[in-house]
């Protein structure tokens, strides 16, 4: 698995610094997490995964084009902790500015 972080990590080289930031930091904390799982299914589910992800990225550095919306149906089978830490990601992923504005329009609303 060592091998297709550094690859992911590698290729994260050609992604914008901002991308690039929160790319390499989520994917550092999500490896490390998985040295402690032993289901094999599992451990083959996550390295399939990132390396669709890998061919993602590849594809679209091509053209400068990065990300995609979710399927419908990929958002209905998340847990209720992954959809926290979509949101998570997606807060950490605007704009401060953006953030700010979020925070004050729900702190007016109470």
């Amino acid at each position: 698995m060592q091998s297709l972080l550094r690859t992911i990590l590698r290729e994260h080289r050609k992604l914008p610094l901002e991308l690039r930031r929160l790319g390499n930091a989520y994917i550092v904390k999500e490896f490390r997490a998985m040295q402690k799982v032993t289901d094999i299914q599992q451990i083959e589910q996550f390295q399939n995964a990132w390396k669709a992800y890998l061919d993602q990225i590849r594809a679209q550095s091509s053209d400068q084009q990065y990300g995609q919306d979710l399927d419908a149906k990929l958002l209905d089978q998340l847990s209720d902790d992954q959809r926290l830490k979509l949101l998570d990601m997606r807060a950490s992923s605007l704009p401060s500015d953006v953030n700010n504005q979020n925070t004050s329009s729900s702190e007016k609303s109470r």
